[in-house]
């Protein structure tokens, strides 16, 4: 619960800090049930794929890949492999504008330590899926 109120709370932040000039789509809500149900399967598989994808495999695997390498054992390859996860994470979200990609950052950074400190992938998925529909009636 508190991951879900940091999130929302990075996401207030930059909507107030923020120009409406950035947005550049306009979010209408789904006027049907069959609109409502594939919208929310929609959510369910990208925050499924994303989590998946950048907070369980992506930095693990780079870490994996470079651990070995001459340099190995320093701290800079953790780092280099988490602030990577985050870029590629972050920059995902660009079609949606540059507040999107600031708010993707804070997002990436609030799930990968509850990732990290659970070690449970799925506790990820579920907040970034309740976000994700949150921020549709909201935002």
């Amino acid at each position: 619960m508190l991951a879900l109120s940091a999130l929302f709370l990075c996401a207030l932040i930059i909507k107030i800090f923020t120009k409406t000039q950035f947005v550049e789509h306009k979010t209408t809500l789904p006027a049907s049930n069959v609109q409502w149900i594939f919208c929310i399967l929609t959510f369910l598989c990208s925050a499924v794929y994303e989590e998946i994808i950048y907070r369980f495999y992506f930095s693990d695997a780079l870490h994996r890949l470079l651990e070995y390498t001459p340099a190995s054992g320093k701290k800079w390859i953790f780092w280099f492999c988490e602030i990577t996860g985050l870029f590629v994470f972050a920059f995902a979200h660009f079609y949606l504008g540059i507040a999107s990609v600031v708010n993707a950052a804070f997002a990436h950074v609030i799930l990968r330590l509850l990732y990290k400190k659970t070690n449970f992938i799925w506790n990820c998925v579920i907040i970034h899926f309740i976000y994700n529909i949150i921020s549709l009636i909201l935002l």
